[in-house]
Order: C-alpha cells, then structure tokens, then sequence
C-alpha cells in the first residue's frame, strides 16, 4: 500500500540530530495518516497538503468544514511562476495571486483500519485560498495545509503558506536527479 510506503521511509532514519529540526513537505500524495504518525513519532515537523476530509474527533464536520468557517488571519499577494501545459493541466501565465489565510487547530480522529485501535492526532491546519482569481485560471489557488508548525499568528501561517508554495523547487531537483 502507498501508505506503508511512505511510512516505511521514517523507519530507515533515526530522526533529527539534536539541535536540528526536518520538516517532511509533500502534496497531496502524501495525505496518509501513518505518515503523519511516524512523523509524530520521530521528532519530525510535516507540512503536508489535505487531499482528504478528515473527521474530526469532536464533530461530525469534516476537516475542510472546520477550516472554511473560520475567520481570516489577513491576506498576502503571492507570486505564481508560469507553467507550460502538463497532463490534465492547461498552461498557466505567471501571475501574483491575492491569498486569504485562515489558520485553526483541530483534532483529527484516524481512518478506520481493521485490527487498529482508532487514535486521535491534533494538528494546526492553514488554509491558503484565492481571491479574486483571473478568469483565464483554470484551477484557483486553495491550499488546506496540516502542519505541526505554529500558526497562532499571521505571521506564523504566512511561513507555512510560503515554505509550500517552494515545494516546486524540491519536485524540479528530483527531476533532475532522475
């Protein structure tokens, strides 16, 4: 399963040294709670972005629920780089985007998985989404962030809005690698 996959990885490394910290920065691929557990487990900060709506262990809403009630933190213009076309995407000029930022705290409770005991896992979450967006944009910006990073102020969930927003960088050096 893909989850084991990713899981497996954090078994291979002991954690950060001390005085260090890593953060595991992935898209939506990696939206897998046994990722988030070993993370937990292993000293290791996650930024990840939600593809799932996840329950939340004291309400029935979902985690996208919980995070588009809630009031805005501010907004911030982020710059976009252009795209040539790729699979399934059409091409994108570059563009500086108006992002509202929402930033709350929530307690998710697991996925059922048989023979598991359910568990609990409370995360910050940031949700980054688009303003106004030019109508030639295929696919507005609307990130829901999950982060063991602080994000009680502006400031503090502008970092998490921003540190993915590079994620591309880390995509194009594994190209390269390959």
């Amino acid at each position: 399963r893909e989850s084991q996959r990713w899981a497996a990885e954090f078994e291979r490394v002991v954690g950060p040294p001390t005085g260090s910290r890593w953060t595991y920065l992935a898209d939506r691929e990696s939206d897998i709670w046994e990722v988030f557990e070993k993370c937990l487990k292993h000293g290791v900060d996650l930024l990840v972005r939600a593809k799932e709506p996840r329950a939340l262990s004291d309400s029935d809403d979902s985690l996208f629920e919980a995070v588009s009630g809630r009031v805005a933190l501010g907004a911030y213009t982020l710059p976009l780089r252009g795209r040539a076309a790729q699979f399934k995407k059409p091409a994108q000029k570059a563009r500086l985007a108006q992002i509202e930022v929402r930033a709350p705290r929530v307690t998710l409770r697991s996925p059922f998985r048989p023979g598991v005991k359910p568990s609990k896992l409370t995360l910050n979450v940031v949700e980054a989404r688009e303003l106004n967006a030019p109508a030639d944009v295929s696919e507005p910006i609307h990130w829901i962030l999950l982060t063991t990073w602080p994000v009680a102020t502006f400031s503090e969930s502008l970092r998490v809005v921003k540190a993915y927003a590079q994620r591309w960088k880390i995509e194009e050096y594994h190209k390269a690698l390959k």
